[in-house]
């Protein structure tokens, strides 16, 4: 919801996850949104978002604000978001002999 950074780096190079795994619909009938419908596994991972602390207690404690339709477009939102900033491996290939080119996409 952030986009705020869930991994944090330190020296020794082992990075620690920031980020916790939110139901939208929750697991139990008793959490946050739990009365809303969801037909599959509440452990699907398209009953699931990935929060930061802050955002997770907030939408789990402002119930009527995050409704389940809210947090599966947030989702959505950010799948597609997410799909503009990943890049394609551009293949290339090694051109020997005579030419100036050494190396280039194709």
């Amino acid at each position: 919801m952030c986009r705020k950074s869930l991994v944090h780096s330190v020296e020794d190079g082992i990075p620690s996850l920031l980020g916790e795994i939110a139901h939208i619909v929750g697991e139990k009938e008793s959490a946050a949104r739990g009365r809303t419908v969801w037909t599959g596994s509440r452990n699907d991972p398209e009953n699931l978002i990935l929060l930061c602390r802050e955002h997770h207690k907030i939408v789990d404690d402002h119930e009527a604000l995050y409704p389940a339709d809210r947090l599966r477009k947030v989702r959505a939102d950010h799948l597609a978001w997410l799909e503009t900033q990943l890049t394609t491996v551009q293949r290339w290939r090694l051109q020997l002999g005579g030419g100036a080119a050494g190396a280039r996409s194709g």
